[in-house]
């Protein structure tokens, strides 16, 4: 049996090479790690039986989303849709495994009393973001919710993506997950959102004249998270303005606080309506 430093670093470097080979050899290790029993694993690494859960639970998730990513690039590229519904097959398979670690219904751990950071110091040095616990059940939530989603098992994917909103965050990555469960959730139930952003920076798009690209930090929301994306899009009538009045739009709303709404998907990746613009 290996000791946990080198399972981490044999894991990490199957998870930094993110493509098919290294990310079906990785599922097929922690496969057959998990087969060595719990107790026996917590006595080799010499850690809480549910440090050997969470860790092994964790690293499903990462397998999860590294599928997740290769597939989404892919599809990116080719625009074959059979590319991203093989790699939500394998993310939802990963993602179901780090909860079936756990031995618990998701509806349990939601009424777990101690959503803390756990203590191992050696998963803490090997594994940077190991010892969260909430953090890794939001992971878990998020990938079946995502994965599920793209699968068009709508009612499962609505179902997990509640289930990560349900828990506090922990830190920012938390709260990413979270606000991309949000975006998600809100395409499912097609509901309209409405956000404030605080505007720092503009541009224009040179392949879409037609949609100003704003960065800044939300200040408002009616979403079920808030958004966290690095930068919104905002269309404007472009036909009907000079270049003149572009850039003076542009300035405008630089510093200002903005009133931004969906359309019906609730998407808020697609290009959103300007609703209002607060007096500076």
């Amino acid at each position: 049996m290996y000791s946990f430093k080198e399972i981490a670093k044999r894991f990490g470097s199957l998870l930094r090479a993110g493509s098919g080979a290294p990310l079906s050899t990785a599922e097929q290790e922690l496969r057959q790690l998990t087969q060595h029993g719990l107790e026996h694993l917590a006595k080799s690494w010499e850690m809480s039986v549910f440090g050997v859960q969470m860790y092994l639970s964790y690293t499903y998730n990462s397998i999860g989303l590294f599928h997740l990513k290769r597939g989404q690039s892919e599809y990116r590229i080719t625009k074959n849709i059979e590319t991203i519904m093989e790699a939500a097959q394998n993310a939802e398979r990963c993602h179901e495994q780090a909860l079936d670690v756990f031995d618990m219904a998701a509806d349990d751990i939601l009424l777990l009393p101690d959503l803390h950071p756990i203590s191992v110091d050696e998963a803490r040095e090997y594994v940077a973001d190991f010892q969260p616990i909430g953090k890794n059940f939001i992971f878990t939530f998020w990938g079946l919710g995502i994965s599920k989603y793209i699968l068009k098992k709508h009612v499962e994917s609505r179902k997990y993506l509640r289930y990560c909103l349900m828990i506090t965050p922990e830190d920012e990555q938390s709260t990413t997950w979270q606000s991309d469960a949000s975006n998600y959730l809100h395409k499912l139930e097609k509901k309209r959102v409405t956000v404030k952003l605080h505007v720092k920076d503009t541009n224009v798009y040179l392949m879409e004249p037609e949609i100003i690209q704003a960065k800044g930090d939300v200040v408002a929301w009616d979403s079920y998270a808030r958004p966290m994306l690095p930068e919104y899009k905002i269309w404007f009538d472009s036909e009907s303005m000079s270049q003149v009045d572009v850039v003076r739009l542009l300035l405008m709303l630089e510093g200002r606080v903005v009133t931004l709404q969906t359309d019906e998907t609730g998407d808020l990746f697609r290009p959103l309506y300007l609703v209002d613009v607060e007096n500076g």
